[in-house]
């Protein structure tokens, strides 16, 4: 039957020859990603090119590139042959995540050609066509108008550290990566636990934009598909034990053994939530990523189940107890490199969830004890020091202020150095970050949670403390000694004033004229925060507030 005025494709797919409009489709071409790596240095991204860094692709290094390359050859031409051979025969994907999933499921399963890759996953991702113009909306929500170049403290979502090395990525693709976890940490502020997206963005980079790979991953964390990854330690958990439900009725020797030896299947729980990419060579990693991202993380109980029925004899007859038996699953999953087998062996088990029993219905709430991530703004950039120190310096603060932004309310440079303006300004702050830059190069502050007014006595709370800015960034809180505690906090007088009194020395003292000097301080623990014993010119002032 002709259909006339429509330009018709067909194409092959499990069930079947699918025959569908030409424009419903995304054609089959893939610009080839720039491998140029950039040194990254402190300051913020250029605003009238924010869309270009966003929307492009600069995240493997030269050195790397040959690595990353390696990485991606199979071990067994036989398998390769054959998924070209399948996959040739195609001449463009389907629009949307349901007709992928519907048309390409066997294919997927087959492993999708790395040059096809971004074309399938963007379709099973949902990733929007306005992606760009979208993600700078979201980057100005989360970092104001100044987008950092460098971040040093990204969240990490469970993670220990970032698995920069693993993935190839280059400085610039490493800051990729720390902005989306901001980004993602704070658009989904609930999501505390996630190790696997630093995985899945270090991923997504080598083959989407920055702009792209947040909302593949925006895409996961709202996860309305049913793809259930874990998003609490307690979740993790489950799913380990939900493999085991597979483990015990799939090998019950092994799972006999592994009761023996004092083994139980939450040790795995790692696997799952680094969706394997901690234990399998890089490519069989990526091939099973093909298949979790259609079907969901089922696959893994599949992958997981296949390893161990390939490892039993070993395992068996080799293992004499507990760290032999861990020991030896670490080093016969790293030589996991037959993708094709191990993914047959997988799809060859029966996974039903009514097989799993109620151990599948997992709770994927999110961790409610877990700290909440909060990306500090500052009103305008500050003079003394670099915003993206404020990472560090955020988390020497007291708990409730780390989600307020800085506001600056003094600039010495612009409302001049009268201490009677200085003092008329601190009476009105409830809690207020004072910094000084003085003549030696140094910089150093205070924190302090109450108004500057004089009084008889010392005012503040053991919540004060001073700090040290420049190269080496450090805090120094109060120490209680429980008996004996010293808190002569702040004093507040007409020419000056003094902080942190102690019996060793003051941790600072500046006078009328702006000139500062500082001892070892007892109460703090802190050395001497000025260089040689005379007292140091004040260069610079600036007072911040928490907003």
């Amino acid at each position: 039957m002709e259909e006339d005025g429509d330009n018709w494709v067909m194409m092959e797919g499990d069930k079947g020859t699918l025959r569908a409009r030409e424009e419903d489709f995304v054609v089959v071409s893939q610009p080839t990603p720039s491998t140029k790596g950039e040194k990254v240095t402190p300051g913020t991204l250029d605003t009238s090119q924010l869309d270009t860094i966003v929307s492009s692709k600069p995240y493997l290094p030269n050195l790397l590139e040959e690595e990353w390359k390696k990485s991606l050859l199979s071990a067994h031409a036989t398998s390769r042959v054959s998924k070209r051979k399948t996959w040739s025969r195609i001449t463009a994907i389907p629009p949307s995540r349901k007709l992928v999933r519907q048309q390409f499921k066997m294919l997927i399963r087959k492993g999708i050609p790395n040059k096809l890759r971004s074309l399938v996953w963007a379709q099973l991702l949902e990733i929007p066509n306005n992606a760009t113009s979208r993600y700078i909306t979201i980057l100005n929500t989360v970092f104001g108008e100044r987008v950092p170049a460098r971040i040093l403290k990204p969240p990490l979502l469970g993670r220990d550290s970032l698995p920069l090395d693993q993935h190839f990525l280059s400085p610039v693709g490493g800051e990729c990566l720390k902005r989306i976890l901001c980004c993602v940490a704070m658009e989904y502020p609930a999501m505390t636990f996630a190790p696997h997206v630093a995985h899945l963005i270090s991923i997504f980079l080598k083959y989407f934009s920055e702009a792209e790979t947040y909302f593949a991953i925006a895409f996961l964390m709202e996860d309305t598909t049913g793809l259930y990854f874990p998003l609490s330690p307690s979740s993790a958990t489950q799913v380990a034990v939900t493999f085991g439900v597979v483990l015990k009725s799939s090998i019950p020797k092994l799972d006999s053994k592994m009761k023996e030896f004092g083994v139980s299947s939450e040790d795995f729980s790692d696997w799952f939530s680094s969706l394997l990419f901690d234990v399998l060579p890089y490519q069989t990693a990526l091939r099973v990523l093909d298949a979790v991202l259609s079907e969901g993380i089922k696959v893994l109980y599949r992958v997981a189940y296949a390893l161990f029925k390939k490892m039993k004899g070993a395992l068996l007859t080799q293992c004499q107890g507990r760290a032999n038996f861990l020991a030896l699953v670490e080093q016969l999953t790293l030589q996991s490199f037959d993708e094709g087998a191990l993914m047959k062996t997988a799809f060859g088990l029966n996974v039903s969830r009514s097989s799993l029993g109620t151990s599948t219905k997992l709770d994927l709430s999110p961790d409610p004890d877990a700290p909440v991530y909060y990306r500090p703004k500052v009103s305008e950039p500050p003079k003394l020091f670099l915003e993206e120190d404020l990472e560090v310096m955020y988390e020497w603060l007291p708990t409730r202020l780390r989600i307020r932004d800085l506001s600056k309310v003094f600039d010495a440079s612009l409302s001049g150095y009268s201490f009677t303006t200085f003092s008329v300004v601190m009476a009105e702050l409830d809690e207020s970050l004072v910094v000084f830059s003085t003549s030696d190069g140094g910089v150093v502050g205070l924190f302090v949670n109450v108004p500057w007014r004089q009084s008889p006595g010392f005012i503040g709370t053991s919540e004060c403390f001073v700090f040290q800015l420049g190269d080496d960034l450090k805090a120094y809180h109060w120490v209680d000694e429980k008996e004996n505690a010293e808190t002569n906090f702040l004093h507040l007088e007409n020419n000056g004033f003094r902080f942190g009194m102690s019996r060793t020395g003051t941790a600072l003292s500046v006078n009328e004229d702006w000139f500062l000097t500082s001892q070892g301080c007892s109460m703090f623990d802190s050395p001497p925060l000025v260089k040689g014993s005379e007292p140091a010119e004040i260069v610079t002032i600036e007072v911040f507030i928490f907003e």
